[in-house]
């Protein structure tokens, strides 16, 4: 069963989607400076990326559609420059950190949609 979504200016029932593609993604590696933290985060961020690589596929979408994850984790391994914790006063200690990206970082995200993107047209 699916309940009708409404659209929240006008109340009136949204028309049901079709062939549209989701594009999902995992989020980038944050390369902590204090070992013990960064064994911490780069567990969890690698075990959310290995949940959403075994979830997406059982997504119910509507037809003709389909869910494709962008892998922003994997390639941001060992990249500098991307978070603002690797810049000056992104991180003071244990966990108060900046952990958003950088205007470098927010271009690495872009163009691992745009790369996708390209690749599914």
């Amino acid at each position: 069963m699916t309940d009708t979504v409404l659209e929240p200016t006008t109340g009136q029932a949204c028309p049901a989607l079709s062939n549209v593609t989701i594009l999902v993604s995992n989020y980038l590696s944050v390369p902590h400076p204090e070992p013990f933290w960064n064994t911490v985060l780069d567990s969890a961020l690698g075990g959310f990326d290995q949940a959403l690589r075994a979830l997406l596929p059982s997504i119910h979408v509507p037809a003709g559609s389909r869910v494709v994850l962008v892998d922003v984790y994997n390639p941001s391994i060992g990249r500098e420059g991307l978070g603002l914790i690797q810049r000056r006063l992104g991180y003071t200690s244990g966990f108060n950190f900046d952990f958003h990206p950088t205007n470098v970082g927010h271009a690495f995200i872009a163009e691992r949609f745009a790369s996708v993107w390209q690749g599914l047209q």
